[in-house]
């Protein structure tokens, strides 16, 4: 806390909420790179033209005839939303800010989207203290409420203690590829693929957020030739990167990846030796197929050996060793449940018997660990797509992705490469992949029943889709 007094000689900064009950911005300047708070406008029950009547009582002492430069800040959804009844938020800002244009020199800066939460909090964490310990965020002392926001805030929960923020538990957000192609030297993967530093950027930056390729760097094939669904073409020369999915919810689960690579200290061995390149052992003669994998069987990554062609010391092993905990742990992790106003429970219980009947869900999405048990994949032909993402591992096939859960993860789409956009989009597919002949209706109860799934272990009550008289072991 600081008592910060405004500096004529700097832009305001002034940064609006656009909640109605209570309505709120602050009052900033940006000093030798830290942001001083130096008032709060708080306006219970109020609107946006309100705020603006109270910002220019708050600043009419600070800018005795000269013009104030301001730089203005806000929640980009107020392009929509209405707090007045005929105009936009932002529209009512500037119609203000029109009329004062002898007093105020105004520029706006609101992004097209808001950034994800995990963002946002990150990003004030940064300011009140970063990783070197400095303090960026500096607010006057009468500020009391926000100094009391910042101390208290926490998130909101359900009944089962589960946050209700929106953060994504499958990393969808998460831009790998972005922050890879940052890195000054990309020779090494260049190398590996035998192509230039240029081109390695390029498809990094095709991966988008929430997707990764971990195929890329055993087979060289950045981008899908030619996308099929339901034997129509929906897309050519797709990058080859795959949706993040879900690390919780796979006790039980044979094959833990989209293709079916293997279990979870597999792929923790593959990925933390192949594609993070730690200090470790990995076996997996699979990868010694050359015509599939040309990079993989070149470098001997099935057999991985130290340059001078042995093997690593144990005591020099720094992965294997950490594989059981990291399984444990991964097990462990809880599975959130859907909220209880996400889903229609009337509707999902109708879709409950659609899941296990007519619509034949449960064939493959087995009751409750919605996945196969046993060996859980299946032939592109099948599930009515191309094969080039299933071709590039060792089996050929898709997994059957368990689908508990599925509030968490809407972002970025659904399937490996999130070729559907909404849940309607898969239900369709499968509905003329299998001829089920589906009414309208019958794929909306379906849908409200897929929202209520979850992991829930079957001791702990009822399945939140089903109805009092349902029993749980169909």
């Amino acid at each position: 806390m600081k008592n910060y007094r405004f500096n004529p000689l700097l832009p305001l900064g002034w940064a609006l909420d656009f909640n109605m009950n209570p309505l709120c911005s602050v009052l900033t300047q940006s000093v030798n790179g830290m942001v001083v708070v130096l008032e709060k406008i708080i306006l219970p029950d109020s609107n946006t033209l309100a705020a603006c009547e109270e910002f220019l009582s708050r600043t009419e002492t600070w800018n005795p005839g000269l013009q104030l430069g301001v730089q203005v800040y806000g929640d980009s959804t107020a392009a929509q939303r209405h707090t007045s009844a005929s105009r936009t938020d932002w529209q009512i800002v500037k119609e203000f800010f029109g009329r004062y244009r002898d007093r105020f020199n105004v520029t706006f800066h609101v992004p097209s989207t808001n950034p994800v939460v995990k963002d946002r909090i990150n990003c004030v964490n940064a300011k009140l203290k970063n990783h070197a310990g400095q303090h960026r965020l500096l607010i006057h002392q009468h500020c009391k409420h926000l100094i009391r926001d910042l101390e208290q805030v926490c998130w909101k929960t359900d009944p089962h203690g589960n946050s209700l923020a929106e953060l994504d538990w499958a990393n969808r957000d998460l831009n790998v590829g972005a922050i890879i192609a940052l890195a000054p030297d990309l020779s090494p993967i260049a190398n590996l693929l035998n192509t230039t530093q240029t081109a390695v950027r390029n498809i990094l930056n095709t991966w988008g957020p929430g997707k990764f390729d971990a195929e890329l760097f055993l087979d060289g094939k950045a981008f899908n030739p030619q996308q099929i669904t339901d034997g129509i073409v929906t897309g050519t020369n797709v990058p080859g990167a795959t949706l993040i999915p879900p690390a919780f919810g796979l006790g039980g689960v044979n094959l833990h990846t989209w293709t079916g690579w293997g279990s979870v200290p597999h792929w923790n061995a593959f990925v933390a030796n192949l594609e993070m390149h730690g200090q470790g052992r990995f076996w997996d003669p699979r990868l010694n197929e050359g015509a599939q994998l040309p990079i993989a069987a070149t470098h001997g990554f099935g057999d991985l050996r130290l340059p001078n062609g042995q093997y690593i010391s144990p005591d020099d092993d720094m992965i294997t060793s950490k594989l059981q905990a990291l399984q444990f742990y991964q097990l462990a992790i809880p599975s959130p449940q859907p909220p209880s106003d996400s889903f229609d429970s009337a509707a999902a219980t109708r879709g409950d018997e659609l899941f296990s009947g007519k619509a034949k869900c449960n064939n493959c999405h087995v009751e409750p660990l919605w996945t196969d048990p046993g060996w859980n994949l299946h032939t592109p032909a099948e599930v009515c797509i191309d094969s080039f993402q299933a071709n590039r591992a060792p089996d050929h096939r898709y997994r059957t992705s368990p689908i508990g859960d599925l509030f968490t993860h809407f972002k970025g789409g659904f399937y490996h490469d999130g070729r559907f956009s909404t849940l309607m989009n898969v239900v369709d597919h499968y509905n003329s992949c299998l001829r089920l002949g589906l009414s309208t209706g019958e794929k909306s109860d379906l849908i409200q029943y897929l929202l209520s799934l979850t992991f829930e272990p079957e001791s702990s009550g009822k399945h939140p889709g089903r109805s009092s008289s349902d029993s749980h072991g169909k």
